[in-house]
């Protein structure tokens, strides 16, 4: 149950802390990315949980 409080705030805090991107702005070092994932067994019971990453570019001038 603390978990769940915990990742409320969490992402409370990651919604009112998000700005806008405009023209003249550097890109995000890193995005992260939350949603639920589902899956089915062979048995046919289904279950669904949270997924969560982290995508960021590891090199900053790009590939050529």
């Amino acid at each position: 149950m603390a978990w769940q409080r915990l990742l409320l705030l969490l992402i409370a805090v990651l919604l009112l802390s998000s700005k806008s991107a405009e023209a003249g702005e550097r890109e995000p070092t890193a995005i992260i990315e939350l949603g639920s994932a589902g899956e089915w067994n062979l048995a046919g019971a289904s279950s669904f949980g949270p997924s969560a990453a982290v995508e960021f570019t590891p090199i900053r001038i790009g590939l050529r």
